[in-house]
């Protein structure tokens, strides 16, 4: 196994998503988290100083600097920005389901840590607030609040980790991400009253 230092730092970065996402914040330790990663204890302080900028390292790049700057050439055109956004917060908890469940978490709980990461998204969530707000303003979006539509987005594209607890009663093949995200597209735009835009599905 690997024990360069960029190797140690991930390895210990993946354990600490998988068990904050796993037990909370308050209920994983730092020995945990080494144990899992494999690492001496020490380690968490030499490259992050503790368990509290460990858990702010998660959220570097995050939202992505590249997933945000494409999304900013799209903010002149409201029905291109926001099948954008959906698209990719769609692809991104897929991708992510850890870091979706953590995000989850700490807002519900009203943590002392949703400050730091309502800093960290506030470039993403205002981005998708004007998009909302451009999108009434020209007529295209049939809303009548702003706040309130945006608040219906999130929880469209927030509560697909509700998936486990109804399975039980689902009886389809589950969507394949690029599915998903075309499918959730089509049910925003189709409740904001507009054609919903071409989408691709493929991975």
């Amino acid at each position: 196994m690997s024990t360069s230092e960029p190797a140690v730092k991930e390895r210990i970065l993946s354990s600490a998503k998988k068990l904050f996402a796993r037990h909370g914040y308050d209920g994983t330790t730092v020995r945990r988290i080494c144990e899992e990663a494999g690492v001496n204890l020490a380690l968490v302080s030499y490259h992050f100083g503790g368990k509290e900028q460990l858990f702010q390292s998660l959220f570097t790049g995050f939202p992505p600097k590249d997933k945000l700057a494409e999304l900013e050439t799209r903010m002149d055109d409201p029905v291109e920005g926001l099948r954008f956004f959906v698209r990719e917060f769609v692809l991104f908890r897929s991708a992510d389901p850890d870091m979706l469940t953590i995000l989850h978490q700490e807002i519900q709980q009203a943590t002392p840590r949703v400050p730091y990461i309502r800093e960290r998204m506030a470039p993403f969530w205002s981005r998708l607030h004007h998009l909302l707000a451009l999108g009434r303003e020209r007529g295209v979006f049939r809303i009548e609040s702003v706040d309130t539509t945006f608040l219906f987005l999130l929880g469209v594209v927030l509560s697909y980790q509700l998936t486990d607890y109804f399975a039980p009663i689902f009886g389809e093949e589950p969507l394949s991400p690029g599915e998903m995200a075309a499918a959730t597209n089509q049910f925003v735009f189709r409740a904001l009253g507009i054609p919903e835009p071409a989408e691709e599905t493929s991975e």
